[in-house]
């Protein structure tokens, strides 16, 4: 990777200055602050992951789950091929067991001396066992080989990858946007492991829940000794009963002394930083712990911190009502029965981890799936208590029932998600004011500077949602990447699982004839997935999920969020990510995203008939030219 000894350099001086570590002054003395325009220049076009205090709220620095690399320029059918040796590799962890290996493909190539880039070098690389087995040299198997020639590995055949695979393919290889830190470089089967060990003490090497990240030295039959990182269905921790596959590790540089995977944003709508750089470091302390409880009840560890930081200021300590640390108030009968906590003191780490884990299991009991963003906010407003008041509250500002029981109108949940809810704006909404103040007592006009919960949770889980958005970017871009690829075969009431992530992740998801009256395939319906683009985008977190008609009086009451465009039937006046509205009963919304292929182009779904697609044509007019559109924009963004 180009410049990988300048990053590691930069980035092992960066963690040791955070972290407080005394190095001499000599050692970094000529190494740029991490927020310098020279820093920028290296790190931000390489998405480096880490965490910069002078780079509070620099979105474009950092990304999670995703490290830059060397660009390459396979071909499709070679991208083809390259799919179908990481299945012979690591298709029993499914897709993301094959996107590991493809990262590892090109990490392996790199660190082994090749030429960042060299198609024809890499393809070599993986294949020189099968093609020169007299030579009896090679890293890979021969099956890896076979599987790239042939699309076959052994007995097993593999089908012809989807559109949809081909294009991840190409985003890791072509578009260096691996899924692995370059330092990886070493995996192995469990049968070729000859030993394992954590902290020199042996561990059942079959047993993958022993695996440690960071921590577990694994001695493979080849005679190489490296240290477990990640599995490759991408997690740290094999539990539940998943299919983890082969570990991966590095035999040289750690990435955990040169990432930090904490967050990607720290920002709210505004750009406000949400936790301070003393909280990050704590976050960072903790993590391990919140992880290891959380992974046991399958939820996202950034809960746990959160409710600890809401709780105890993320402080390992005991209050004196005897709740604990996380304040489990019905677990101990409010301090008073057997669980209480005892004493009001400082805590040891291994009682910390006792009460985070039975944190952990209270919270996987509150409600649904919390791999949902909708329930995670549910639970934050049950941890805190979910007042009449609150719920009135958010029902007075606009707010559905389902989502006013979900905590809209909390600011334990909410405070300063969006200008309406924020006391810092000149914008806040006359309705926001109001919460519980001391002993119990409802003041109607206080309000609170601190972020809410699920604003902290944001921040920290790294969805993207305070930056360009969770997709990743404009209205027009996050458009295509919810969208199929009109051109290319796929089922009309399938929706695209990045479609489905986002609608679950907006409170845009609704069953089948569940709630609305949509009785369609999931996410069939032109306004659901108008609202989901413009929800998870980040332009517009409160647009209306259904019914165009609403939509457009949502907009026509927003002036200064949109305006109409005169457009005269023609593209030329057209921006990405313009909005067209039929005015006759406004029956059919959807999205201009620019050229594709050279030609203008729409993203739109339709009703019982197909979930979001992508694909040329641009149409002013629709019914045999008997309904005409409005066409609107998103402004002061």
């Amino acid at each position: 990777m180009v410049g990988q000894s300048i990053f590691r350099r930069l980035l092992y001086v960066f963690v040791a200055v955070v972290l407080g570590f005394l190095v001499p002054a000599s050692v970094y003395a000529d190494v740029p602050d991490c927020a310098s325009k020279e820093w920028l220049e290296i790190a931000a076009p390489n998405d480096i992951l880490f965490y910069c205090p002078q780079l509070k709220n620099n979105c474009e620095s950092s990304s999670n789950g995703i490290y830059k690399g060397a660009q390459y320029s396979f071909s499709d059918d070679e991208l083809k091929r390259l799919w179908w040796a990481a299945s012979a590799e690591e298709d029993q962890a499914g897709e993301a067991g094959i996107k590991t290996e493809l990262s590892f493909f090109a990490n392996y190539y790199e660190e082994s001396g090749g030429e960042p880039g060299n198609t024809q070098g890499l393809i070599d690389r993986i294949t020189e066992r099968y093609f020169a087995p007299e030579h009896n040299h090679g890293w890979f198997a021969t099956v890896t080989g076979q599987a790239y020639e042939t699309g076959r590995a052994g007995d097993r055949t593999f089908g012809e990858p989807t559109g949809e695979q081909i294009s991840i393919a190409k985003d890791i290889l072509n578009g260096g946007n691996r899924t692995i830190p370059p330092e990886i470089d070493e995996h192995d089967s469990i049968s070729d492991i000859k030993n394992a060990t954590n902290d020199g003490v042996a561990i059942d090497k079959s047993d993958r829940s022993q695996y440690i990240s960071g921590k577990t030295i694994i001695n493979n039959k080849m005679g190489s000794t490296y240290t477990f990182y990640i599995w490759a269905n991408g997690e740290k921790k094999c539990t539940n009963g998943k299919i983890c596959a082969d570990p991966f590790g590095y035999k040289s540089n750690a990435p955990s002394g040169s990432y930090s995977e904490v967050t990607a944003t720290n920002a709210n709508y505004a750009g406000a930083q949400v936790w301070s750089d003393a909280e990050m470091q704590a976050i960072e302390a903790n993590r391990a712990i919140y992880e290891e409880a959380a992974d046991k009840y399958d939820f996202p560890w950034q809960v746990l911190a959160v409710l600890h930081s809401h709780e105890t200021g993320l402080r390992r300590y005991n209050p004196d009502n005897g709740q604990g640390v996380y304040q489990l108030y019905s677990y101990t009968d409010g301090g008073r029965n057997a669980n209480r906590f005892e004493p009001a003191s400082e805590i040891s780490e291994d009682e910390f981890r006792r009460q985070t884990i039975i944190a952990a299991e209270v919270v996987s009991g509150m409600v649904g799936d919390l791999n949902e963003s909708g329930n995670i906010k549910r639970l934050f407003f049950l941890y805190n208590g979910t007042s009449q008041k609150y719920i009135d509250k958010a029902l007075a500002m606009g707010f559905s029932e389902e989502e006013a029981k979900n905590g809209e109108g909390s600011a334990y949940v909410m405070n300063r998600y969006d200008e309406q809810r924020d006391p810092t704006s000149s914008k806040m909404s006359a309705l926001w004011p109001g919460r519980y103040v001391k002993d119990g007592v409802y003041d109607s006009s206080s309000t609170s500077n601190g972020f809410g919960a699920f604003v902290q949770y944001e921040a920290l889980a790294g969805s993207g949602s305070y930056c360009s958005g969770g997709g990743g970017g404009t209205i027009a871009e996050t458009a295509i990447l919810l969208s199929w690829d009109g051109n290319r075969s796929h089922s009309k009431s399938d929706p695209k699982p990045e479609y489905v992530k986002a609608m679950k992740e907006v409170n845009a998801y609704q069953e089948p004839c569940s709630g609305k009256g949509v009785c369609a395939p999931i996410g069939a319906s032109c306004d659901q997935f108008v609202a989901t683009v413009l929800r998870y985008s980040g332009a517009d977190k409160n647009f209306p999920i259904f019914g165009p008609g609403e939509q457009e009086s949502y907009i026509l009451n927003h002036p200064d969020m949109y305006m109409k465009v005169e457009t005269n039937n023609d593209v030329a006046n057209l921006q990405p990510g313009d909005i067209f509205i039929t005015t006759n009963s406004a029956k059919h919304i959807y999205l201009y995203v620019g050229d594709i292929n050279g030609s203008p182009a729409q993203a739109s779904a339709s009703f019982n008939d197909r979930t979001g697609e992508h694909f040329n044509g641009v149409y002013f007019t629709d019914g045999g030219g008997s309904r005409f559109y409005n066409v609107y924009r998103r402004i002061n963004i």
